[in-house]
């Protein structure tokens, strides 16, 4: 063992089970798990069956880097199931969906945020609603 490799500064873990969750919608779960002094973010997003994001998400200033832990993730364009990784430049947009829940890792490299929820309804943002099966992941 190299227990040494424990005292390097800013070398850290973090269990995904004892990080604080913060609900941002109603079945959408925000677990941080790192921030480094830059703004830099890796975080875990609990997305439970049939809930979608209220409207277009951005990465900005940078990009969002997203890997599907479990379950299917729809980016309002098509589904992916657990195992895809996505890059989403900055400037782009989707609109998180699932219809089977899943979970998500996130690492945003230039430290945008996960909005919370009174910024997007300050925005004029509209509630989360959970899918219904006679509605389309595009439309």
């Amino acid at each position: 063992m190299h227990a040494e490799i424990l005292d390097q500064e800013g070398y850290t873990s973090t269990s995904v089970d004892e990080s604080p969750v913060r609900e941002l919608f109603p079945g959408i779960r925000l677990r941080p798990l790192w921030k480094g002094p830059t703004g830099a973010h890796a975080n875990v997003l609990e997305m439970d069956p049939g809930t979608s994001w209220p409207r277009r998400d951005v990465p900005e200033p940078g990009p969002e880097e997203v890997y599907v832990v479990a379950g299917t993730f729809n980016d309002g364009a098509r589904d992916y199931p657990a195992g895809t990784f996505l890059h989403a430049p900055a400037g782009s947009w989707h609109v998180p969906a699932t219809t089977t829940g899943c979970t998500l890792f996130l690492f945003c490299p230039e430290g945008q945020g996960i909005r919370s929820p009174g910024l997007r309804a300050r925005q004029g943002a509209q509630r989360p609603t959970k899918a219904t099966t006679s509605s389309s992941a595009g439309s």
